[in-house]
């Protein structure tokens, strides 16, 4: 240590000047990489950047949108706290693929410029005016004080449901909706409400697009029977990923769901019933993937795949069209591999017909543990195949 000639110790001052030679980079985008749902088209398109950006390099040359022909999409851009916003001045056509892109022209405030362009893709839906109105829900970053719209949304299902009317939809995005997030079971979609989440995935289970709703609550037709959802007259229900589904009303579309773990996939109980149920996955339900009770009528079912269930498909009724009865059913259901039978008659027939045209089964025509009946039935299996027909491997 140096000392003055008194012999003090010296001081010395050491002044060292930081250079930022980092580059910044995107962290986060909207609409997101990967979203599942299709994007507002009189929204706007954001970038967050890892940090403070240089506000005039910011700008309509810098950041850009384009449409599917690669045309250049005109509005504003503004930057604030670490995001940038395009708003396009007309609004953007539904249905339609969009390109986002930040150049490597944005630099932040040490004038590092962003290494690479960075781009990505999302695809708009219908028209405001055309679609009916729609509320957001995402468990992940959602919150029930939000406004539900895809920029803010819910984080329930059960609050969203809470102010959808006739006509709306409810858009799932994806996560896990269970009493942890804050649902109550059974969730109860109010009559013309649609409930929806990835439709081309089919509820895309175990996916990053899947909408789990795992939670179950006591069924009020049924003793001792828990579901997950109860979806009431003329509502739709797609894409979802539940625990059981009970229908109670009139006029329910299912479509395109991926039910399974409970102890009844679907429950048709009493009612009016003409319900639609096609397009979905059952399986693994551990009593039964698809119980009709009583005589529920003109319900149409096709295009399922029922498997790994305790029953495929359970009968108390008769009324249910599986293939070539009176509500047009196609059939195509996949009705295979489960436990106990492929198909139960619960009670004796009295000569009434079972609608099962052009199915496909382990065995065709039926035989063994296919059907468990006490006679009485005339089953309608006109066009039975054996699932191998799909390349799907049947039981013995």
């Amino acid at each position: 240590m140096a000392n003055d000639s008194s012999g003090n110790a010296a001081s010395v001052t050491v002044t060292v000047t930081y250079h930022d030679v980092n580059s910044p980079t995107v962290r986060s985008t909207f609409p997101f990489t990967t979203e599942c749902i299709r994007f507002e088209t009189n929204g706007a398109v954001r970038v967050e950047f890892s940090e403070t950006m240089d506000p005039t390099s910011i700008s309509t040359s810098t950041v850009l949108l384009t449409d599917n022909l690669n045309n250049r999409v005109s509005g504003s851009v503004t930057y604030a706290n670490l995001i940038a916003t395009f708003t396009p001045i007309s609004g953007l056509q539904a249905s339609t693929t969009y390109t986002a892109t930040v150049t490597t022209g944005v630099k932040d405030i040490a004038g590092n410029a962003l290494a690479t362009d960075y781009s990505w893709t999302f695809t708009t839906g219908m028209a405001p005016g055309v679609a009916p109105p729609t509320v957001y829900v995402r468990a992940t970053t959602g919150a029930d004080t939000n406004a539900g719209t895809l920029a803010s949304p819910f984080k329930t299902i059960t609050k969203a449901l809470t102010i959808a009317t006739v006509g709306m939809t409810v858009q799932v995005m994806p996560g896990t909706y269970d009493a942890a997030n804050g649902e109550t079971f059974p969730i109860t979609v109010p009559a013309g409400v649609s409930l929806i989440g990835d439709e081309a995935g089919k509820g895309n289970p175990g996916g990053a697009c899947q909408a789990l709703v795992a939670g179950m609550g006591m069924f009020a037709g049924l003793r001792n029977w828990a579901t997950a959802i109860e979806p009431t007259s003329s509502s739709v229900m797609s894409a979802i990923t539940p625990v059981g589904i009970a229908l109670n009303d009139a006029g329910v579309t299912v479509r395109n769901n991926t039910i399974a773990g409970s102890q009844i996939g679907i429950l048709l109980w009493d009612g009016p019933g003409r319900h639609i149920i096609t397009g979905n996955m059952i399986v693994g339900n551990w009593e039964a993937g698809l119980w009709i009770w009583a005589t529920y009528h003109d319900s149409k079912v096709e295009n399922n795949v029922i498997r790994g269930n305790g029953y495929g498909v359970r009968f108390y009724g008769t009324s249910v069209d599986l293939g070539g009865g009176s509500t047009g059913s196609a059939g195509g259901n996949a009705i295979y591999c489960n436990s106990w039978n492929d198909l139960s008659l619960f009670s004796a027939g009295n000569n009434a017909t079972l609608n099962l045209a052009n199915n496909f089964w382990d065995h065709a025509p039926l035989a063994g543990n296919d059907v468990d009946s006490p006679g009485g039935w005339i089953l309608s299996t006109t066009g039975a195949q054996v699932v191998t027909a799909l390349r799907l491997n049947a039981c013995p």
